[in-house]
């Protein structure tokens, strides 16, 4: 059993597919807009969408189409309500099996449909498995946590020692505006690996 093959495997299946706040900031972008202003309009014109919803298990990797959920365009809503009350991301506020996503290829016709001239939205990373980590050096890598902990506290007012940082949702901003995307997990996993290091200094 090749281990890196079959994770690799699970990645390209879940190249098909992207997150609803994928999609929101892709197409925010394209438009100039805020992701919270696409969001809405996407609320006002649910109607047209008719595209269908899946639930994606980024951890499993996987994909369920919502054959027992009477109405999948309510959950769809309600997703797309969150990112407009909150102006954050919805991913950050559900579980890893509770991700709501379409088919990358159905939503970039139908979106091109609907005026995003030639719309791609492009692929979505799922994993926090990255295998170039492996190949850091204990010294590279703290070198990296500890300039991750002075920019955390610096920029972001991260507390040492606080339960919940305030942190975590104004680094995922400003990775998304960059066009990049991270997992609040991953931001909270290596900052506590950050502090860790720093209290063993």
């Amino acid at each position: 059993m090749n281990v890196i093959e079959d994770l690799n495997n699970s990645m390209v299946f879940l190249q098909e597919y992207i997150t609803i706040d994928h999609a929101v900031s892709y197409l925010a972008k394209r438009k100039g807009l805020s992701n919270k202003m696409m969001a809405t309009w996407l609320l006002q014109n649910i109607y047209k969408l008719n595209i269908m919803v899946v639930r994606i298990d980024r951890i499993l990797c996987s994909v369920d189409l919502l054959e027992n959920v009477r109405d999948p365009s309510e959950l769809l809503k309600n997703y797309l309500r969150k990112i407009v009350e909150t102006g954050q991301f919805a991913k950050s506020e559900f579980g890893n099996e509770d991700i709501l996503g379409w088919n990358r290829q159905s939503a970039n016709n139908k979106f091109e449909a609907l005026g995003f001239e030639k719309c791609e939205i492009p692929i979505e990373g799922f994993s926090d498995v990255d295998s170039r980590d492996e190949h850091l050096d204990e010294r590279e890598r703290n070198s990296l946590l500890k300039l991750l902990i002075g920019m955390a506290a610096g920029r972001y007012r991260h507390e040492l020692g606080a339960k919940k940082s305030v942190a975590v949702t104004p680094i995922l901003q400003d990775v998304e505006r960059l066009g990049l995307s991270v997992s609040d997990e991953t931001v909270r996993k290596y900052l506590k690996e950050a502090e860790r290091l720093l209290r063993s200094a």
